[in-house]
């Protein structure tokens, strides 16, 4: 018994594969002790900036990742997020939620059935208890995925000689990671916003439990495609102006840029840029209010903490610095690394450096490995 609390135990290698990226972690256990094994980024983003549609994962490319890294075994995850995925907050009677687990998620099964207007049968449901005293009675928070889906990624990955053991969801990944930064209380609202490239989740959070999930329109991509048709350049320099200048609200606006495209001074750029993307700013802005506040009126009691940053469109220079001034909150980035931190983690992670576009990955490798 005592060798066996000794022995390392490891998740599954979990993978959060996006439109721009590739973002994998292992970590490994022992006893209470956690440490990362490997990680892994893999830029996928194109320089056309083109349209296309949501493929499926190259599984064979995953495979040879497996392969390349200093990983532990075969077992893999999956990171999900919408559309994969769906969340439902729904209202199930006290009698329905005291029955055997499998029962619980053939009743919401139904639920979701109706909302999506799918089969039942044809849906893999889970879910988790919302806070008690939601004015609206909601009492359930269920997410799903057809169960076919689910069925052919396992397939895939089994071609290529790894074993699906996981299939985890963004929005719990991210906040399990970001408790670790500090400890909410029951009564804290927070949230968590993933800005991917094509699209974002905000996650509405009350003490450790999602209570609200919302895709939104925003996206990091949309910000780039804005730029490169203002300063009539190709998708990859907007993308360079957008990484290196950032954002910063001033005097200067869209009018600096000259009549051919290109920015009048370099040192007006941030303020350029952000005259550019205000409208979409604005918008971010009054759909995390809106949710917020969604929120804290169905419960009582609570007070609102701070917003966490997560996804590759989190890098954005000023972009914590303009949410803040507009919400009247804190805002961090999901990070640990030294330079962009505002405050110690109260529960750092050792031997590795959290990033905001790699953070759903290390959570859900951290959600495995612990047991939540």
């Amino acid at each position: 018994m005592l060798l066996t609390g000794l022995r390392a135990r490891h998740s599954a290698i979990m993978f959060d594969v996006g439109t721009a990226g590739v973002r994998a972690c292992q970590v490994a256990a022992r006893g209470t002790a956690l440490t990362v094994r490997d990680t892994l980024r893999l830029e996928l983003r194109g320089s056309t900036g083109q349209e296309h549609n949501d493929a499926p994962p190259d599984y064979s490319r995953l495979a040879r990742l497996v392969g390349q890294g200093g990983f532990a075994g075969s077992e893999v995850g999956l990171v999900l997020s919408p559309p994969d995925v769906r969340f439902y907050a729904l209202r199930l009677p006290k009698k329905a939620l005291a029955q055997p687990e499998s029962r619980v998620r053939e009743a919401l099964a139904w639920e979701v059935a109706r909302e999506m207007r799918a089969d039942a049968a044809a849906l893999e449901v889970r879910y988790w208890p919302l806070p008690p005293g939601h004015q609206q009675g909601l009492n359930v928070m269920a997410v799903a995925l057809p169960t076919e889906r689910a069925l052919q990624w396992h397939r895939q990955l089994a071609d290529d000689r790894l074993r699906l053991r996981r299939l985890d969801v963004a929005p719990c990944a991210l906040v399990h990671l970001a408790r670790r930064m500090w400890t909410p209380a029951e009564n804290e609202l927070w949230a968590v916003l993933d800005l991917g490239h094509r699209r974002a989740t905000l996650t509405v959070v009350l003490g450790r439990v999602p209570a609200y999930i919302r895709s939104l329109s925003t996206s990091s991509d949309q910000w780039t495609r804005r730029l490169a048709e203002a300063f009539e350049v190709g998708h990859e320099e907007a993308e360079r102006i957008k990484r290196a200048h950032g954002i910063h609200p001033g005097e200067s606006d869209a009018r600096a840029a000259r009549a051919d495209g290109v920015p009048s001074s370099g040192r007006d750029l941030p303020s350029v840029v952000f005259g550019l993307l205000r409208s979409s700013l604005e918008e971010l802005t009054r759909a995390i209010s809106l949710c917020v506040g969604y929120v804290l009126q169905n419960f009582a009691d609570v007070s609102v903490g701070r917003l966490v940053l997560a996804g590759g469109g989190a890098n954005l220079r000023g972009l914590p610095q303009y949410l803040a001034a507009q919400l009247g909150v804190p805002v961090s980035l999901l990070t640990s690394d030294p330079q962009r931190l505002s405050a110690p983690w109260e529960r750092p992670l050792p031997g590795t450096t959290v990033l905001p576009e790699s953070a759903a990955a290390t959570g859900a490798a951290l959600l495995d490995v612990e047991g939540s």
